[in-house]
């Protein structure tokens, strides 16, 4: 007992730095290409890579995100219209929600998405690299979407750089599909 409590205080903070500085841990790395940050996380057990692309509506975070990303467990690209904004709840099998975009001055493409509390997701892989692609060399993008109330969400994002942010996501993700 005495040999205990003499090095417990000792075994305790020998655990906290181990633990703290263990190979283990996720590594992340930021940066900014154009409008969009970057964002990879190694995965520390299979060291599989997460990245992660996001730009910030006109007028500021608070505005809402376009998100598009790649986690290895979800088995390609996500896409993610992110507003400051209620959306709905999200439901097991999933509700959709009608989304439109336009890129640039292109033809306004309509799609359903999957609602999700504060967003609309695509996890449609095909879906989401079809997009990406689209976003890709051009400088604005033009969301709407309806809320659980059919309230419309319009915002504006600046896209300068997609085409280099959007290719790291897609190789990261393991290449093309297609």
């Amino acid at each position: 007992m005495i040999f205990f409590r003499k090095t417990a205080p000792v075994l305790i903070v020998a655990s906290i730095l181990i633990s703290t500085s263990s190979p283990c841990q996720a590594q992340e790395r930021q940066e900014q290409i154009g409008s969009w940050r970057i964002t990879s996380y190694i995965e520390p057990v299979k060291g599989r890579t997460m990245t992660t692309a996001t730009v910030w509506a006109d007028g500021g975070r608070t505005r809402g995100a376009l998100i598009f990303s790649c986690h290895p467990s979800l088995d390609g690209i996500n896409v993610h219209y992110r507003t400051e904004q209620y959306m709905g709840a999200i439901l097991r099998d999933g509700f959709m929600r009608p989304v439109t975009y336009q890129i640039d001055k292109q033809i306004p493409m309509s799609e359903s998405w999957r609602l999700s509390e504060m967003s609309v997701e695509i996890h449609d892989r095909k879906q989401a690299e079809h997009m990406a692609y689209r976003v890709m060399g051009a400088q604005k993008i033009y969301m709407q979407a309806l809320t659980f109330r059919f309230d419309t969400i319009q915002r504006a994002f600046t896209v300068e750089g997609a085409t280099t942010a959007l290719s790291r996501v897609i190789a990261d993700c393991g290449g093309p599909l297609y």
